[in-house]
């Protein structure tokens, strides 16, 4: 193992963590998965087509082991669930604008919400046994319950 001035090996940072707020890794990670899900949870009932099946797929993911893995290794709401703001529709531009979730929930090569989650990458394996790795680096949009197009579909919706 390679540390450098300051760095500590990683059970030191987790417990470093811990004492610093006030509750363990996994905890926060439970929370955060948690609060993720109380947000698309608040979107239904989806009366907008072009969000149904990503707000559907969105709470398959929170409740698989990925998310919980996702949320452990610090991959954010916008990582996630990002959607960009000048689109009403996750497939409308390139995937760089679109966080992993909503990239998948229009993908017709995966549909799996399991798979291996490092700090960088989350690796998913397509029905074909390919496997699709999606890297966090990207210009994501704010996520889905952010977004103006959905939050204006959902205000039309409730108004019919």
């Amino acid at each position: 193992m390679c540390l450098e001035g300051g760095d500590v090996a990683e059970p030191a940072a987790h417990e470093i963590a811990t004492q610093e707020a006030g509750a363990s890794l996994d905890v926060l990670a439970r929370r955060q998965v948690a609060a993720w899900l109380a947000n698309l949870t608040s979107l239904l009932p989806v009366t907008d087509k072009r969000f149904a099946g990503l707000v559907a797929y969105a709470i398959a993911f929170c409740k698989s082991p990925t998310a919980l893995e996702a949320a452990r290794h610090g991959w954010c709401s916008r990582s996630l669930f990002g959607i960009d703001p000048q689109h009403g529709k996750p497939a409308a531009i390139g995937y760089l604008l679109h966080g992993l979730v909503c990239e998948l929930s229009t993908s017709v090569i995966v549909k799996s919400t399991t798979g291996k989650v490092s700090r960088d990458v989350i690796e998913l394996t397509a029905a074909s046994g390919g496997v699709l790795s999606f890297d966090r680096i990207g210009n994501h949009g704010a996520p889905i319950w952010e977004h103006p197009a959905f939050n204006a579909a959902l205000i039309a919706g409730s108004a019919a």
